[in-house]
């Protein structure tokens, strides 16, 4: 699991949650995120269950600290 840095919004008391990519080292940034959503999560439950409104590179993010970009370098497709 990465780690997490949060903010949490004041008007809606939604989290941004941000990271470092693993691959490419940039920051990354999922926004709108329901705290106890989040809670859950690593409590267990399925994460596509609990944050259906975030897309799979946001959860991916999440989970595995890889940003889109990243597993775009290491699954490159090789030109025929």
């Amino acid at each position: 699991m990465s780690v997490h840095t949060f903010i949490t919004c004041p008007l809606t008391g939604k989290l941004t949650i941000s990271g470092i990519c693993r691959v490419t080292h940039k920051p990354w940034f999922v926004v709108g995120v329901k705290p106890d959503d989040y809670k859950r999560w690593r409590e267990g439950e399925y994460i596509q269950n609990v944050m259906p409104y975030l897309t799979a590179d946001e959860r991916e993010e999440l989970m595995s600290g890889t940003s889109k970009e990243g597993w775009d370098i290491l699954f490159k497709e090789e030109d025929a």
